[in-house]
């Protein structure tokens, strides 16, 4: 593998390579540009940053100056250990981004260009939340008391706003179907709560502009106002729609907020548990994509695919198809299960955890 000669200025002078941390950073600037130029999407830029930031410091730990194709494979391997294929697969993705960059440049061969994407198995069959356990999510909401919420006295004035901000998040995402990263975004000022329909505006995943309108249902306008006038009264009315209210009030609640909000909720509705070791067991199957997931199932078991593509802003319906198939696989399956179980007389009514939508 040919790895980057000295530089050689005008005046014949041999100058140092440079080092692989400038390489990255001029290839991070490289993708801010782009991002200024409509040519990428901020979050992208994000996420790859973020892998970045894992590799240097895998290289850094192993003393390694000049990586080769051999150490991308290894970087992978040790991701492995405690990463999904779907996460350690954006890993790779953005070191092939990085070094066919400095390829291109002529500072770095692209090393990462023979290592191997991981299978990502999405045909598995999926569980999906059906109505009765979205209810009994929000119902857990309101069981958490104020003091569990408040980490001191003086944060027990704020318990009550968290408590309807959980509440209008969870039917936010229930209502409209939004991503993750859709939420994570919004802002007060993209709410219409009183045009016919109400509606939110949102900036879907590849966007650079909250640029997409979802509708909001009766009952959620109603929980989000009550939401929004609790958060005027302690002195937080604008900026990001969902917010911390503890320990740092008014700061825009990341991805892992919003998941952790969710998967606490599903633990105490007794729907998710934890293992022996205390971690929550599979919590993407009982996160917010699992909210996004049932908005979507009980939308096109009602009218259809082309209603669950519109709901979920997918631009092709395999998508939306696929993602039904597999929700309608688990369902086959749980029938399946308790008709042959022998303990009981065979039945063909669908049972609680797979009820009709």
């Amino acid at each position: 593998m040919d790895l980057p000669a000295p530089i050689v200025d005008p005046a014949g002078a041999l100058q140092a390579a440079p080092s692989h941390a400038d390489l990255l950073t001029l290839w991070l600037a490289s993708l801010e540009q782009d991002v200024v130029a409509g040519q990428r999407s901020a979050a992208t830029v994000t996420s790859y940053r973020s892998s970045v930031r894992a590799w240097v410091a895998w290289l850094a730990r192993g003393s390694i100056s000049r990586p080769e194709p051999r150490h991308v494979t290894e970087f992978l391997a040790a991701a492995g250990t405690h990463r999904a294929p779907a996460t350690r697969n954006r890993h790779l993705h953005a070191l092939r981004s990085c070094y066919r960059w400095t390829e291109n440049q002529g500072l770095y061969p692209a090393i990462a260009r023979s290592a191997r994407s991981l299978v990502v198995h999405r045909d598995d069959p999926l569980p999906c939340f059906t109505r009765s356990q979205i209810e009994a999510v929000l119902a857990a909401v309101d069981q958490i008391s104020e003091a569990d919420r408040a980490r001191s006295p003086a944060e027990t004035d704020r318990a009550g706003v968290t408590r309807l901000r959980d509440l209008a998040l969870i039917r936010v995402m229930f209502g409209t179907g939004l991503r993750l990263i859709s939420l994570v975004r919004a802002d007060v000022e993209h709410l219409d709560l009183d045009s016919d329909p109400p509606t939110i505006r949102h900036q879907p995943k590849g966007h650079i502009a909250a640029d997409a309108t979802a509708m909001l249902a009766a009952g959620t306008v109603a929980c989000l106002r009550e939401y929004l006038a609790e958060r005027a009264a302690i002195g937080l009315s604008g900026g990001p729609l969902w917010i911390s209210l503890h320990a740092q009030p008014g700061l825009r609640l990341t991805a892992w907020s919003m998941r952790r909000i969710v998967t606490r909720a599903a633990e105490r509705a007794g729907l998710a548990a934890r293992g022996a070791d205390g971690r929550l067991l599979q919590p993407r199957l009982w996160g917010p994509h699992a909210i996004r997931r049932a908005a979507a199932t009980i939308v096109t078991d009602a009218f259809g695919l082309e209603a669950g593509q519109a709901l979920l802003n997918h631009q092709s319906i395999d998508t939306t198809r696929r993602a039904y198939v597999r929700v309608q696989h688990w369902r086959l399956l749980e029938r399946a299960r308790h008709t042959l179980d022998l303990g009981t007389p065979p039945t063909a009514t669908p049972v609680a955890n797979v009820e009709s939508t």
